[in-house]
Parts: C-alpha cells; structure tokens; sequence
C-alpha cells in the first residue's frame, strides 16, 4: 500500500563541537546579573530575552552556526522571505525544574541547544495536534510510532541542537538529575 504522509512535522538534529564551559560559565554569570522571567518554566532559571543588537560575544560563534543551521531547516518551509533571528534566552533547570506545554506566537522557527546535561535531566515533549489521544490508547496498540503518538520525546544531549516549527506544542520533562540543565532556547521570525 502507498502512504501519504499528510501535515507532516520535522525536527531538524544538528551537533556541534562549542566549548561548553565557556558557555557554563557565561551562563552562570547571566543568572547572578539578572532575575529569572517567568515564562513556561515551572522553577528553574529562564534570562532576560537577548535581541539582535545585545548578543553576547560569548555565544557569537554558537550563533552563527544555529543560524546557518536555521536558514538549511528553514527552506523546508518554502517561506516567502528569509527567516530572521528574533531573540534567545538561557534555561537553567535545577532539580524537579520543568518547562510546561507551550509554543513560540509570531514566531516561523524556534530551537533549542544543550550546553550541559545529565542523566535524568529532563528530555523536550513535542505533542500532537490532534486529538488522537481519544482514539488511540495505549491498550489499543502494540508500540508507539510517528502513525499513533500522541507526544514524541528527544533526549537532552549536550552540544546538540534541535530545530523545529513555533506553532508545534511542546514541554520539558522533570530535571530528576541533581546538576542542573542548561540550555539556549531562541526564535526566528
């Protein structure tokens, strides 16, 4: 039989090879300047929002290569007009810290890049937008798949960036791990 694959979501996966005690570092030290918004994140840490004109020379080159990453995912998309970079902040998640279900409004793309986790630390949820979680249920089926899920789960692996469309539901587990995850998070418009 033929499959068409209708309304389909991609996750674009990229690894790069940054120092991330570089980027530690420069995130504790955003932490100890600046109060933590409150966004969807349910504890934890989340910075001031950064725009174009304030990036930090301590992520410029993480910056760049998040943004030729974002312009190859973004041409999947068949956009009019070249996405641009709209702002990033930095997450730290402590202990039993999480990020609630949200999305990213008058956004086209949005990502986020691990510069330190662990075991445990809590993995990123993308959720469905449908309502299959009233017809599919965990009796009914014999393994989840890209067909029958109602959410999918990516690891939180350091040095790993992950792309995907604003619009798309998603959340951030428990950090279960005692050391903290840190990541950076950003939208391109």
């Amino acid at each position: 039989m033929k499959l068409i694959n209708i309304f389909t979501t991609g996750i674009g996966v990229t690894t790069f090879n940054e120092d991330l005690k570089k980027l530690e570092k420069y995130s504790y030290k955003l932490k100890k300047k600046s109060k933590s918004r409150l966004v969807s994140n349910q504890g934890g840490w989340q910075s001031p929002s950064i725009n174009t004109k304030e990036i930090p020379k301590e992520t410029t080159p993480l910056i760049l290569k998040i943004e030729e990453a974002v312009q190859e995912y973004s041409e999947l998309f068949k956009f009019k007009k070249r996405v641009k970079f709209s702002n990033m902040w930095i997450n730290i998640n402590s202990y039993k810290d999480s990020n609630i279900i949200h999305t990213h409004p008058d956004c086209l793309i949005s990502g986020v890049y691990y510069i330190k986790t662990s075991k445990k630390c809590g993995e990123i949820k993308f959720k469905r937008s449908s309502y299959i979680d009233y017809h599919v249920t965990k009796d009914s089926i014999k393994e989840y798949n890209s067909l029958n899920a109602s959410y999918w789960t990516l690891p939180a692996i350091e040095n790993t960036l992950y792309l995907f469309p604003s619009w798309v539901e998603h959340l951030v587990t428990l950090n279960y791990s005692k050391e903290d995850r840190i990541s950076l998070s950003f939208n391109y418009r």
